[in-house]
């Protein structure tokens, strides 16, 4: 921050003693910097001020040399930080080129062992496939002809059975035939017996009223027309009487 004057007389002066300007520049958070113009009187600001020059133009000076000052090391700090950096990058690039031929040479034994493990591993493999393979093919002939014979010997087997069931079977099956066929006659005949045209033809009758058959729950009526069916006749008649059995 900086406060400069272009000259004139004392009396300017006097705003540069105001207190409020005075607290500022004391208070700034930069550093305050004057050139009020004159060399008799200080004022308070001037003392207040973290420098004051006499002059707009000394301080102008003042400036130029303090930034020259500060320009020069950082220049001289930029080619150190450059010439460094270019010798670090030389030799970590060295160092890289090494450590690459290094891993290449590395990577190249390392693919060759690798190759020769893979060689010898994949040889006895077949040669394991083989084995293992052959003992399976002994294995599947042996129980081919373990299955075959005992093939053979449940289709004995099994075939003496059959032979015992077809010898059995006519004796197992015509025996029941005969025995369902003399039970169905008998049912037969008894269906017979009991089917009412037969009842009928032994001399009975069967007597209706309205369809139902007349019994003793019946509620009968003088009058009421009843039907008679025998063997060979069916007969309408009226009531002209209704007396239980022995009246």
């Amino acid at each position: 921050m900086v406060i400069v004057r272009g000259g004139g007389g004392e009396v300017g002066l006097s705003c540069y003693n105001n207190y409020e300007l005075c607290k500022a520049i004391a208070t700034f958070p930069l550093p305050v910097l004057t050139g009020i113009g004159h060399s008799t009187n200080m004022t308070v600001a001037e003392l207040v001020a973290f420098r004051n020059a006499i002059t707009p133009t000394e301080l102008a000076d003042f400036l130029l040399q303090t930034f020259h000052e500060f320009s020069v090391p950082v220049q001289e700090a930029k080619k150190a930080i450059v010439s460094y950096s270019n010798r670090l990058l030389e030799i970590n690039k060295q160092a890289f080129t090494s450590e690459t031929k290094h891993f290449r040479n590395s990577a190249h034994l390392y693919l060759n062992i690798s190759k020769n493990k893979l060689l010898s591993t994949s040889q006895e493999f077949k040669n394991e496939a083989k084995t293992l393979l052959n003992r399976k093919r002994e294995l599947i002939k042996s129980a081919q002809k373990e299955s075959i014979s005992q093939s053979k010997r449940l289709l004995k087997v099994e075939s003496e059975k059959i032979e015992t069931v077809i010898h059995d079977l006519p004796n197992k099956i015509i025996h029941p035939i005969e025995l369902q066929k003399r039970n169905l006659f008998e049912l037969e005949n008894m269906v017979r017996l009991l089917n009412p045209l037969s009842v009928l033809k032994r001399g009975y009758s069967i007597t209706t009223v309205d369809g139902k058959t007349i019994n003793g729950a019946m509620s009968l009526k003088v009058g009421s027309k009843i039907h008679t069916k025998t063997f060979d006749l069916e007969i309408e008649s009226e009531i002209k009487k209704i007396g239980k059995n022995g009246e």
